[in-house]
């Protein structure tokens, strides 16, 4: 009874106290009256705006390609814009791609031409290196053109939208602007084309001046409005087609001419040595002196292909006539496959040489059209390769004992570098490193296999001359080295001869002549004395290729001449013989028939 009467007495006070505390907190609050101001609601401009920016950024692209963009041509929403407190010109769109070829041309021209190029340096020679990278008037001129045209973009900084109206129009009195794109001399500006790029085009494409992808060019391009400069051509020249359209017809007729010289110069060439196969067994002295006789006028053949396609060859250095009737060995230098026929127009200009000559070539050199000739002619062909090499060597032993002095033969040639500059230049350098030779750029490091075979045998001591009765008549006396140089480095090529699409241009022996008994003749000394003429050769053309003269010339070149009335008997001879060949043919033919039926 006494904790009910507790509970209740704690519950009235309860409410008493609530009753206080809303009685006291209800005065301290302003009653509300009438005149009061209600603030009005601005929804409605938020939803406004979403919508917009709905519009904007999800169906109506135009609003967003018109709006206005910074200086950094970045995209700015309202919000963002009304940060920004500085006032941004608008920039002309044509502007936004701009690009000066003349600044990236000037600026390539730093770069040295194998590094651009992604080219290996041993693919040039040392002078051409050095001229790739001799930069230093690029660079000024590459550091002088950069600074005018800092001065112009800073004078610009909006790329020129100081010197252009709100429409594009370029301001005619803005000396920027004409600075910045100037017009090619020496032709009419075009009129100057509308904002669409449908005219642009049109506009580009009845561009007066020839057009031609070169970064040769005075002036900047730039697109669209302004026109490209003149000198910048298509990659098909009309008038460069027009001035040389003779060359097409010339190049397919001297192919044709050539074909022709083929059918009916070497075929009668093996026809007179098989029916005069006979007289080998009767006199051999008189068949292979009927044989030189005809070799010599076959390879005037090919003398004259070069010189027809006005490739002249210029004799510098020693004096030959020394040695033409004695016992001589050539060593050259081999860039590509012009030097033999070259060396035949040279040889061919004299009586007693190529008659007596015996070539030492390539087994591939076999299958070709001569090969049937060099195989009559008792040339040798050496075989390449590690593997077959000391049976090569063996087999020239052979020969020059079996044929080269027997047939009393005068010349041999020899090529010790075994193979054309761009072929064995990198080899010949890698084994340069390894060995601690130093690295050929013109010419590469000669193989010394066939020079010692040759020495060991037909040399002065040999063997062969020490047993033999005349020594002096079958040892060798003479080493002609020859230095094959072509203008500017360029070697001609077989391609070069028979369609005769290159520039007519001389190309200098350099002769340098040395007695057999003065060289070395244990094996390491020879090959030191054969190493040496090489690194020679590689001083001496360097030097060609950088002045056109070889050292010690003194201006006594002389230019090697051709008979062309001997060319045209020569023709003759062998059309005719062609014709005499053919009507032995044909009645052994019909007299065949005869017989049979």
């Amino acid at each position: 009874m006494d904790q009910d009467d507790n509970q209740k007495s704690r519950g009235l006070k309860h409410r008493t106290s609530k009753k206080k505390y809303n009685k006291g907190r209800a005065s301290h609050v302003p009653a509300k009256t009438k005149s009061a101001v209600a603030l009005d609601s601005n929804w409605d401009r938020y939803e406004q705006e979403q919508v917009e920016n709905k519009v904007s950024s999800s169906t109506d692209f135009a609003i967003l390609a018109n709006a206005p963009i910074t200086r950094g041509s970045h995209f700015q929403f309202k919000s963002d814009k009304d940060d920004v407190r500085e006032i941004v010109t608008p920039v002309n769109p044509s502007m936004l791609f701009d690009l000066d070829l003349t600044l990236l041309d000037k600026s390539l021209s730093t770069i040295p031409f194998h590094v651009r190029s992604s080219i290996e340096n041993n693919y040039f020679t040392e002078s051409q290196h050095r001229l790739m990278t001799t930069l230093e008037d690029n660079i000024n001129d590459y550091s002088s053109y950069l600074s005018s045209y800092h001065k112009i973009k800073d004078a610009d900084p909006v790329f020129g939208s100081e010197g252009e109206s709100s429409d594009g129009a370029s301001d005619p009195d803005d000396k920027t602007s004409k600075q910045w794109s100037p017009e090619p001399s020496g032709s009419e500006p075009p009129p100057k084309p509308t904002e669409s790029s449908g005219d642009d085009l049109e506009h580009r494409m009845n561009w007066p001046g020839p057009l031609r992808h070169s970064f040769r060019h005075k002036g900047s391009y730039r697109c669209p409005g302004h026109p490209p400069p003149d000198s910048i051509d298509l990659p098909f020249n009309c008038l460069f087609c027009f001035r040389n359209w003779y060359k097409i017809p010339r190049a397919l007729f001297r192919l044709c001419f050539i074909l022709v010289n083929n059918v009916y110069c070497i075929p009668t060439y093996v026809v007179w040595m098989v029916l005069l196969s006979p007289l080998r067994k009767v006199n051999p002295d008189v068949y292979w002196r009927i044989e030189g006789y005809f070799f010599h006028w076959l390879l005037a053949m090919v003398s004259m292909w070069s010189w027809s396609a006005g490739y002249d060859v210029v004799e510098v250095g020693d004096d030959i006539r020394k040695c033409i009737e004695d016992r001589t060995l050539v060593i050259a230098n081999h860039q590509s496959t012009g030097d033999v026929p070259l060396l035949m127009a040279t040889f061919n200009s004299r009586k007693q040489i190529l008659p007596n000559i015996m070539w030492i070539m390539d087994s591939l050199f076999k299958y070709t059209n001569f090969g049937i000739v060099s195989v009559l002619h008792e040339d040798f062909f050496i075989m390449s390769g590690k593997s077959k090499r000391d049976k090569s060597l063996q087999a020239l032993v052979k020969h020059l004992l079996a044929m080269y002095v027997p047939l009393n033969r005068k010349w041999m040639v020899l090529f010790p570098e075994g193979g054309f500059l761009r072929k064995r230049k990198a080899v010949s350098q890698r084994y340069a490193e390894k060995n601690g030779l130093p690295l050929l750029q013109n010419v590469s490091l000669p193989r010394v296999g066939a020079m010692h075979a040759i020495m060991d045998t037909v040399g002065p001591k040999s063997v062969v001359n020490n047993n033999s009765c005349d020594s002096r008549a079958s040892a060798l006396e003479w080493v002609l080295d020859i230095t094959i140089a072509y203008p500017n480095g360029e070697p001609i090529d077989l391609a070069s001869i028979v369609f005769g699409h290159r520039p007519p241009c001389r190309t200098t022996l350099f002769y340098r002549l040395y007695p057999c008994k003065d060289l070395p003749q244990d094996s390491e000394n020879l090959t030191k004395w054969l190493f040496d003429r090489w690194e020679e050769k590689e001083k001496m053309l360097e030097m060609f290729y950088r002045t056109g003269e070889f050292p010690g010339d003194n201006g006594h070149a002389q230019l090697v001449e051709q008979d062309y009335l001997r060319f045209a008997i020569l023709h003759l001879f062998f059309i005719i013989s062609t014709y005499i060949h053919v009507q032995i043919f044909q009645a052994a033919y019909h007299y065949c028939s005869y017989l049979i039926y």
